[in-house]
C-alpha cells in the first residue's frame, strides 16, 4: 500500500488546536523491551506470558493506569531489564524504578504496594525525570518519522533520561513528548524545538506553545488549564491546583483552580466546539473526524 498522506503534517497545515489533546492517564508502568513493536507493542510482544497477565490485570484493577514498552539507544538492556511505575498525579508526582535481570522477577514485585507509597518501596524512588518519545511506526508511520530524530536530538541532550516508547496517543500531533513524573504532553516537537520545552520544564515550567495538556486531567481541565496560563502568562508547574468542575451544558463546562502563590480562586468557563473540516484519524485509517477546539467564553477569579 502507498502511503498518500502524513496525518500529522494534515493536522499542522489546518492548525488542529494541541491543547486538550493529552491522553488521560495517572499510573503508568513502563516496561523495556527491545523487540520489534508491532501496532499493539504489549500484546503483541514477545514477553513471557504470565508476566502480560499479570501485568493486563493489575491495568484493570486500577483506574487510570496503561502499560507502555519502552526502548532506548544507550544500551540499558545489557545490564538488566528496566521496568518504571510512574504516579502521575498533579501533586506528590514519583517514579519508582527497578532493574531486573528477567521479565518473570517483576511478578515479585508488590506493585499494589508501589501504588500505596509503601516505605518498603521508598529506595527505588527515581529523583531523575523520565522523557518519552513516542516511536512506534507500526501504530502510525508519523511516530517513527517525526520521533526519531527527536528522540536522537534528546539523546544527545539529556542521555538515559529519554526513552522510545510505544504508543502514548496522537499520532496527528507527532512528534510527541511526555514528561515524566507529572505527565506533560508536548506535540509538533522537532530536533529544533524541543530544547526549548527541555528547558522550560526543568526549570519547572510549561512552554505553552508545544503544550498538549496534563494527563491526570480530563479533556475540559486539560482545556481550562491552557486557557488559564494563556490569560495569566504564569506557567510554572505547581502555580494552580485544580479544584473540581462541572458540565453546564451539551458542550459547556465551568472549571475552577486555586493559584498557589495568592490562594485566588480561577472560575472558567469552557465550550467545546467541533469544525467543520474533519482529518484522516491516523495515517493507517481512512475514516476521518472533526477538529475540536475548546473555546474560553470567560474567566473570573476571587
Amino acid at each position: 500500500m502507498i502511503q498518500e498522506y502524513f496525518c500529522s503534517l494534515l493536522s499542522a497545515q489546518a492548525q488542529e488546536s494541541l491543547h486538550a489533546t493529552a491522553s488521560h492517564g495517572e499510573v503508568w508502568f513502563l516496561l523495556e523491551n527491545h523487540g520489534i513493536w508491532e501496532g499493539k507493542a504489549f500484546e503483541q510482544s514477545d514477553i513471557p506470558g504470565a508476566l502480560k497477565n499479570h501485568l493486563s490485570a493489575v491495568v484493570r484493577a486500577t483506574p487510570g493506569s496503561r502499560v507502555l514498552m519502552i526502548k532506548s539507544g544507550h544500551g540499558r538492556m545489557a545490564s538488566g531489564i528496566s521496568f518504571f511505575i510512574v504516579h502521575s498525579r498533579e501533586t506528590s508526582s514519583a517514579i519508582y524504578e527497578f532493574t531486573v535481570q528477567r521479565y518473570e522477577e517483576i511478578l515479585d514485585l508488590d506493585i499494589q504496594a508501589v501504588l500505596d507509597d509503601s516505605e518498603l518501596y521508598r529506595p527505588s524512588l527515581r529523583k531523575e525525570p523520565l522523557y518519552l518519545i513516542c516511536t512506534n511506526g507500526k501504530r502510525d508511520p508519523c511516530c517513527a518519522k517525526f520521533g526519531m530524530p527527536v528522540y536522537a536530538a534528546m539523546l544527545a541532550q539529556v542521555g538515559s533520561q529519554v526513552w522510545q516508547s510505544s504508543h502514548v496517543g496522537g499520532h496527528r500531533f507527532a512528534a510527541n513528548l511526555v514528561c515524566f513524573p507529572h505527565g506533560l504532553y508536548f506535540g509538533r516537537l522537532t530536533p529544533g524545538n524541543v530544547k526549548q520545552v527541555l528547558d522550560r520544564y526543568q526549570q519547572g515550567k510549561i512552554h505553552l506553545e508545544f503544550y498538549r495538556g496534563r494527563a491526570c486531567y480530563p479533556e475540559e481541565v486539560q482545556a481550562a488549564e491552557y486557557h488559564l496560563r494563556r490569560e495569566t502568562g504564569e506557567l510554572g508547574l505547581e502555580a494552580f491546583t485544580f479544584q473540581d468542575f462541572e458540565q453546564q451544558g451539551e458542550d459547556t463546562w465551568l472549571v475552577r483552580f486555586r493559584e498557589a502563590a495568592s490562594g485566588r480562586q480561577h472560575q472558567l468557563h469552557i465550550q467545546r466546539e467541533l469544525s467543520n473540516l474533519e482529518l484522516p484519524q491516523s495515517c493507517l485509517k481512512a475514516e476521518t473526524s472533526p477538529l475540536v477546539t475548546y473555546h474560553l467564553l470567560q474567566h473570573s477569579s476571587t
